[in-house]
């Protein structure tokens, strides 16, 4: 999450990928194959901007739904909009990215592997915040309170995935998810 979770919520991914070409490829076949079996119509829109290839997945199922990406520097970034993946791609360039968090690092696992398969963070405080604002009045005020503090005793947490040839080890360090 990476911002408002209502009317709709803000997120984004992003995954390290060694061919673009190809997963672009594998998207388009994907889609296809996805409307040809469903008889429903999924589409994928392209448009460049300053010089940057931006894809947008829509689909009429889900007409509030789309999801937009681009490729950068060996990795995908996806998003709920354009503009989470301009902030995405400003935050870079200005050198603020999440490795460079220093609470990102306190909870990564200090251990013997070398690397990580899969990292999940999440920090959902400033997400519950606005969420109990827009529908504080909606709810009892004893759930309000219950929110509240879940809220504000909400702390940033990290899952990190170590794959094996006949494992996958999980550890864990943080917040909910601990």
């Amino acid at each position: 999450m990476d911002g408002p979770a209502l009317p709709v919520p803000s997120w984004k991914v992003v995954a390290e990928v060694y061919d673009p070409v190809k997963l672009q490829w594998t998207v388009e076949r994907f889609l296809e194959a996805y409307n040809r079996l469903s008889g429903k119509k999924a589409e994928l829109k392209k448009e460049t901007v300053n010089g940057r290839l931006y894809y947008t997945l829509v689909s009429e199922e889900v007409s509030t739904l789309a999801a937009h990406y681009t490729f950068v520097d060996g990795y995908l970034l996806v998003a709920a909009n354009r503009n989470l993946i301009d902030k995405a791609l400003q935050y870079r360039q200005a050198g603020y990215t999440l490795a460079r968090s220093q609470v990102f690092q306190e909870l990564l696992p200090h251990d013997e592997q070398a690397g990580y398969s899969a990292i999940l963070y999440h920090n959902m405080a400033p997400a519950l915040g606005p969420l109990v604002e827009q529908f504080g009045d909606a709810v009892s005020p004893d759930l309000k309170k219950k929110l509240q503090g879940l809220g504000a005793d909400s702390k940033p947490a990290l899952v990190a995935a170590y794959a094996a040839s006949d494992r996958i080890t999980l550890a864990t360090s943080g917040g909910l998810l601990q």
